[in-house]
């Protein structure tokens, strides 16, 4: 019976989780994703900064108005993205939205609080 009592309070004690351990290793945020036809919606409400990480061939042939542009294949890419205010709504777009989702990734480990990527990237929004 001891010996029953004894593993229950075992699993017990294993199963709680130590608060330091929640501290060091935080929950990663997820990325929120924003699809075309949210946008017009969202801009009137938070007024974000739209963020094109294509290349400058892909930027030149078109993009969102008023859109920062950082190439995501620049070599001080990180550094130009750590930069930006973190505190600000953004709005994060590729061709196709590959690029962009892992710049999110990014973003939200540099600290940034709002961070978009936008479901299907340029390619979706213009048509």
């Amino acid at each position: 019976m001891k010996t029953i009592l004894y593993i229950c309070l075992s699993l017990c004690f294993m199963s709680c989780d130590n608060p330091k351990n929640i501290l060091q290793n935080p929950t990663p945020a997820k990325i929120k994703t924003i699809k075309v036809s949210e946008l017009d919606q969202f801009t009137k409400v938070s007024n974000p900064i739209f963020l094109d990480v294509r290349t400058p061939e892909e930027f030149a042939i078109g993009s969102i108005p008023n859109s920062t542009h950082i190439n995501y294949y620049d070599d001080h890419f990180k550094a130009k993205i750590q930069k930006l205010d973190k505190t600000s709504p953004y709005i994060v777009y590729c061709k196709s939205g590959f690029r962009s989702q892992k710049v999110s990734k990014l973003m939200l480990s540099f600290g940034f609080t709002n961070v978009y990527n936008l479901t299907g990237g340029y390619d979706a929004w213009k048509e």
